[in-house]
């Protein structure tokens, strides 16, 4: 499977999660790293509101994942 198709699978699989009502981190990285996806840095919780992370596509696209905690 090339890069881009990589890509684009591991986009439309995020866009699944979100559209279900939100991710759930450990869940939804797991599943993007099995598609190429890699994490940059750590999950970090912004004050008691959000959970965020930055996830790095196998074509070098950076996506931003957010969750909403509080």
């Amino acid at each position: 499977m090339s890069g881009k198709a990589r890509v684009a699978q591991a986009a439309e699989l995020a866009a699944e999660i979100v559209s279900r009502g939100g991710w759930r981190r450990i869940v939804t990285v797991a599943r993007l790293r099995a598609h190429g996806a890699e994490l940059i840095g750590e999950v970090a919780q912004y004050e008691s509101i959000f959970l965020l992370c930055y996830l790095r596509g196998p074509a070098g696209i950076i996506v931003a994942l957010a969750e909403q905690i509080g």
